[in-house]
């Protein structure tokens, strides 16, 4: 294995941690919004906390559906 083999590697492990990261904090983010369903301003909160638009967070939910 060369070094271009083992960046390659390298950038894939990356990649696969960055899918289960982003799948976790989606996990999260459907439980939290879930839970605060009837609080004024969650997903206003979880907006600003996340980055994400309230449109994303909207898709978000239905990708549990």
């Amino acid at each position: 294995m060369d070094e271009l083999d083992r960046a390659v590697a390298k950038y894939r492990r990356a990649e696969k941690a960055e899918k289960d990261t982003r799948t976790e904090l989606h996990a999260i983010i459907r439980r939290v919004l879930t839970e605060r369903t009837n609080e004024r301003g969650a997903q206003a909160d979880v907006a600003r906390r996340t980055g994400y638009t309230r449109e994303r967070l909207r898709q978000i939910m239905k990708e549990a559906d």
